[in-house]
């Protein structure tokens, strides 16, 4: 059985992480607006219920799941009074700068346990449900960056070539099972963890463009989403570049930081 990618998001259940801010909020917003009833999760209960309550002006069903998905995978107790999740946006992640003067295991790790270890959490969760209907779709939203290492995002740049990884790898057993991956892969994105930038940022789009478009990719059954395209179709041929040239764009990309 392969994939049959959904027409639409209409009455849909989706379950969006990360949704207080940024990318995750705006995609939340967008589904509610293409009349999906939106399940969300991020840490801060407050900002949950301000987005919940937008969605809910826009005459959809909106859930707030507060969860420190660093540290809880959500249990069957939690979603129990949930619909059953047609969706999944793992969206939700941290970034800060790093340099070979910040090295620290412990914060690393940190990191590395929401990015990577929350997607994990997240569809754990609902994946037995999507294997006994024999439909679904698991969302993780990347980075261009972990195509390939750049400057300043060593641990970020890891947590997110772990999620293309892990994604193109489950494929192979979830799309037989009627299951779509998609992995989202964006740019420069106007959010609060870009606004920790100090280094110009090239072609960033708004959060709001991000999430139509990922909306769009999704909903036509793609199993890679990446914008804005001079962003990511150069962050693509950096990946097949001879180092010294690949060496030479990324440090240049990153001309400008402070430190």
């Amino acid at each position: 059985m392969g994939v049959k990618a959904f027409a639409n998001s209409n009455d849909r259940t989706v379950w969006v992480t990360g949704a207080s801010s940024g990318i995750g909020r705006a995609t939340a917003i967008e589904f509610a607006k293409r009349g999906a009833h939106v399940v969300l999760t991020a840490r801060s209960q407050s900002k949950l219920e301000e987005v919940a309550a937008h969605i809910r002006s826009l005459g959809r069903n909106a859930w707030v799941l507060p969860v420190d998905l660093a540290r809880t995978t959500p249990t069957p107790s939690m979603l129990a009074e949930l619909p059953a999740i047609d969706i999944l946006i793992a969206n939700a992640g941290d970034y800060f700068p790093t340099t070979a003067q910040d090295v620290s295991a412990e914060r690393y790790m940190a990191l590395m346990q929401l990015n990577f270890g929350g997607m994990l959490r997240c569809i754990e969760a609902v994946l037995p449900s999507m294997l006994q209907r024999r439909c679904g779709v698991i969302c993780g939203v990347a980075s261009v960056v972990g195509y390939r290492g750049v400057p300043r995002a060593s641990i970020y740049g890891a947590s997110k070539a772990a999620m293309i990884n892990f994604l193109e790898s489950l494929r192979f057993d979830l799309e037989p099972n009627g299951i779509q991956v998609t992995i989202v892969s964006p740019g420069f994105v106007e959010t609060p963890l870009t606004a920790k930038n100090t280094f110009p940022m090239p072609f960033m789009i708004k959060s709001e463009d991000a999430a139509r478009r990922l909306c769009d990719g999704l909903l036509a059954g793609r199993r890679e989403v990446h914008f804005p395209y001079r962003m990511s179709y150069l962050c693509k041929l950096m990946r097949i570049l001879p180092f010294p040239i690949y060496h030479a764009i990324s440090r240049r990309m990153t001309k400008g930081d402070e430190k």
